[in-house]
């Protein structure tokens, strides 16, 4: 029987540059509860996708609403 795969991270630095974050790292990040993100979410402040079943925020998006910009466009 073949080995398991071990599963491939890519560290949270690089995937702020192009890659998604979980919505409890960007919580994590940005200090935030996940009741406080989505409030934000609500009024327009950050953006997710869905892949799947999973949300996710695009890295780019996740670095400016770190550091407390908003992403309306």
């Amino acid at each position: 029987m073949p080995a398991p795969k071990e599963k491939l991270s890519i560290p949270v630095e690089i995937r702020l540059d192009n890659g998604n974050l979980t919505i409890d790292e960007v919580c994590a990040l940005a200090n935030r509860g996940k009741t406080g993100f989505y409030a934000d979410l609500k009024a327009g402040l950050v953006t997710v996708r869905k892949i799947g079943r999973k949300s996710v925020v695009y890295g780019p998006i996740a670095k400016r609403y770190i550091a407390g910009e908003s992403v309306a466009a």
